[in-house]
């Protein structure tokens, strides 16, 4: 999902409760918070030595209750709240429309990762952001799948 289809997607959704469901299947508590949002720009070599830029868009989701009881009587943010935090941040720097929207976030229970979303649920009442961490890849042998499963055997020759 892009930064601007998720943007569009929380005025599409206003006045919801903002629910994340982390990649282990349990909700992120209702009093998380979002602190940051990262605007990366990656600059890669892959191990065939092609070079390769890319932008994201990291929103960090801190949980006060990390360590310690969660607020079970808490609600979650809205909609309108998280599109208020995406708008002040653009007031002071613009994002990449076109980058990939991306969620940080990790408890006691999970290992804070960066994750991707992997689907979107809506009812009457929530969006609900399903998030899963991404896995590594070849790129190269993305890039060539008709012999992806011969590529990066060791004697291969693409990296």
């Amino acid at each position: 999902m892009t930064t601007e289809g998720f943007i569009n997607r929380l005025r599409q959704d206003a006045g919801k409760s903002l629910i994340f469901v982390g990649p282990d299947g349990r909700r992120v508590p209702a009093d998380y918070h979002i602190t940051e949002i990262k605007d990366v720009s990656i600059a890669s070599v892959d191990c065939g030595g092609r070079s390769a830029t890319a932008r994201e868009t990291v929103t960090q989701l801190w949980t006060p209750g990390r360590t310690t009881q969660h607020d079970d009587a808490a609600v979650p943010m809205t909609t309108d709240k998280a599109h208020s935090i995406f708008a002040r941040v653009e007031k002071v720097r613009a994002l990449d429309p076109d980058a990939e929207a991306l969620f940080e976030w990790g408890d006691q229970h999970l290992r804070t990762a960066v994750c991707h979303v992997d689907r979107l649920d809506v009812t009457s009442q929530e969006l609900v952001v399903y998030l899963d961490v991404r896995q590594p890849v070849c790129k190269p042998a993305l890039e060539m799948v008709a012999e992806a499963s011969h590529c990066c055997a060791p004697t291969a020759g693409c990296c």
